[in-house]
C-alpha cells in the first residue's frame, strides 16, 4: 500500500504516546502517594484539635501563630477549662453546610453534635484478593463520641467497591452498622393505627414499625443490586472525599457556595488553566508535574532524532 510508511509511523508514534501516557500515571500515582504522605500528618492534626483528643491542646509553635487576643482567650480557656475542649459542633455544622444536607434529616441533627471525625480509607492494593483484580474498596467511617442513640465502641464504617477502569460503584458494603439503643432508632419509626371491627363495634390499636428518612440509613443496609441507591451512595463519597475533608473549616464556617457550577465557565477556560485546577485539586505540584512530562516527552522524541 502507498501509505505503508506513513502509517508505520504513525503506529510507532501510537507506541510513543503510550509509553508517555504510561509513564505518566506511574509519576502521578507517586506524586499523589507522596504528598498524601504529607497531607495525613495536617488531617490528624486538625482531628485532634477539632475533636478535643487529650493531644489537642495547642503547642508553643501552634501559639506564636495567634494574634495576642487569641493568645489570652486560649490562657482562659485552659485556665477555666485544664483541657482543651475542642471545637463543639464542627462536623456538624460542616455537613449541614455541605451537599449533603440534602440528606440529613432534622431527626439526624441532635446525634451528628457527637460526630469526632469522619476518614477516608482505601484499601491497600496488596490487600485486595485475586478475584479483586481491577476493582478498589474505600471506606467511609463516621467517629462518634458516647451518646444516647447508639453504642460507640468503634466507627460507623461503609465501604464501597469500586471498578477502577470505569469508575463505577458495583457494591455498597457494610462494615460496621449502627448498634442502636433500645426505642432511639432514626431510620424507623413505630407507628399507632386505630382499627375498629365491623361486628363487634370494638376499636383496637395496631402497633407498626415503618421505615423513616435518615442519614443513618447509609450504615444500615448492604446494595449490590440497585444502580440508583449505588450512585446515591458513591456521590456521598465523591463529597466527602473532594470537597467536604479537604475544605472542612470552610464548610464549617460557610464560606462555601453551594450554588456554584464548578463547571458553568470551563469553556471559558484555557487548556493551562485547567490544567493549573486540576493539579490543585489533586494536590499536585504544577512544576514538578511539567518537568516529569517534558522529561518524558523529551526522552520519546529523542527516539526520532
Amino acid at each position: 500500500e502507498h501509505f505503508a510508511p506513513q502509517l508505520d509511523i504513525v503506529k510507532k508514534l501510537q507506541e510513543s504516546y503510550e509509553n508517555v501516557t504510561e509513564e505518566y500515571e506511574k509519576e502521578l500515582a507517586e506524586l499523589k502517594q507522596k504528598y498524601k504522605e504529607t497531607i495525613q500528618p495536617i488531617l490528624l492534626r486538625r482531628g485532634q484539635l477539632v475533636s478535643g483528643h487529650k493531644d489537642g491542646m495547642l503547642n508553643d509553635e501552634e501559639l506564636e501563630l495567634l494574634d495576642d487576643s487569641l493568645k489570652e482567650e486560649y490562657k482562659k480557656q485552659i485556665e477555666e477549662h485544664k483541657e482543651s475542649k475542642g471545637i463543639p459542633d464542627f462536623w456538624k455544622k460542616a455537613i449541614l453546610n455541605s451537599e449533603l444536607s440534602s440528606i440529613v434529616q432534622p431527626h439526624d441533627r441532635d446525634v451528628l453534635s457527637y460526630l469526632k471525625e469522619i476518614e477516608i480509607q482505601e484499601k491497600p492494593e496488596d490487600q485486595m484478593k485475586k478475584e479483586e483484580e481491577g476493582l478498589r474498596e474505600v471506606a467511609i467511617l463516621f467517629w462518634f463520641e458516647e451518646n444516647d442513640y447508639f453504642t460507640t465502641e468503634g466507627p460507623l464504617a461503609k465501604a464501597l467497591v469500586i471498578e477502577k477502569e470505569t469508575n463505577t460503584p458495583i457494591e455498597s458494603k457494610l462494615l460496621t452498622g449502627v448498634n442502636w439503643k433500645p426505642g432511639k432508632t432514626l431510620v424507623s419509626l413505630l407507628k399507632e393505627k386505630k382499627q375498629k371491627n365491623k361486628q363487634t363495634k370494638k376499636v383496637r390499636v395496631i402497633k407498626k414499625w415503618v421505615d423513616r428518612p435518615s442519614l443513618f440509613t447509609f450504615f444500615t443496609e448492604d446494595i449490590n443490586a440497585d444502580p440508583e441507591k449505588l450512585d446515591s451512595h458513591y456521590q456521598v463519597l465523591q463529597i466527602l472525599k473532594n470537597s467536604l475533608l479537604p475544605n472542612a473549616v470552610h464548610y464549617f464556617e460557610g464560606n462555601v457556595d453551594l450554588d456554584e457550577d464548578p463547571d458553568s465557565d470551563d469553556e471559558d477556560k484555557s487548556d493551562e488553566q485547567k490544567f493549573k485546577e486540576g493539579c490543585e485539586q489533586s494536590n499536585l505540584d504544577v512544576n514538578e508535574v511539567i518537568g516529569i512530562l517534558q522529561q518524558t516527552q523529551n526522552q520519546e522524541l529523542s527516539k526520532y532524532k
